[in-house]
């Protein structure tokens, strides 16, 4: 039951809240994310060279990245392992991503996206990725346009 709610989010090269393979119920609520993807260097935001030096790569520039791992625990069934479960993404205000203001990989349940504000995001608002590639790999939903 834990809750990342009410911050600023500026600037972060690879996301602002990246949560990564086996979590179960998280809440990411009425948080601002700006400019993400994108390093201050002094006087402007400017595309991080890490991001620039792999462009196809989807693991720079998300507000809010859910992955899953590639960790296998040989103690619990394989469709069991790396869920991302029970996540809440309500009433956060995200803008000018360098890639997408929310990604999901596969391997998750229960994920609830809803009353986000999210604008000017270079490749897509949201990114429901079946494959989970990082590269590139739209195989899911992916929408310029919010949810409804």
């Amino acid at each position: 039951g834990m809750i990342i709610e009410n911050n600023d989010i500026y600037g972060a090269n690879r996301a602002g809240v990246e949560l990564c393979g086996s979590v179960k119920g998280i809440s990411i609520e009425n948080n601002y994310f700006d400019h993400l993807g994108y390093i201050w260097n002094g006087s402007a935001y400017a595309q991080s060279n890490a991001a620039a030096n792999d462009p196809s790569n989807i693991k720079y520039g998300q507000a809010i990245n859910l992955i899953r791992t590639n960790t296998i625990v040989t103690t619990y069934p394989q469709d069991e392992q790396n869920y991302l479960q029970d996540i809440t993404l309500s009433g956060n205000t995200i803008s000018n991503c360098e890639k997408n203001g929310i990604y999901t990989g596969p391997m998750q349940k229960n994920l609830n996206i809803n009353n986000n504000n999210i604008s000017s995001c270079n490749w897509n608002d949201i990114c429901l990725d079946e494959s989970g590639t990082y590269h590139a790999g739209k195989t899911g939903f992916c929408s310029k346009e919010p949810l409804r």
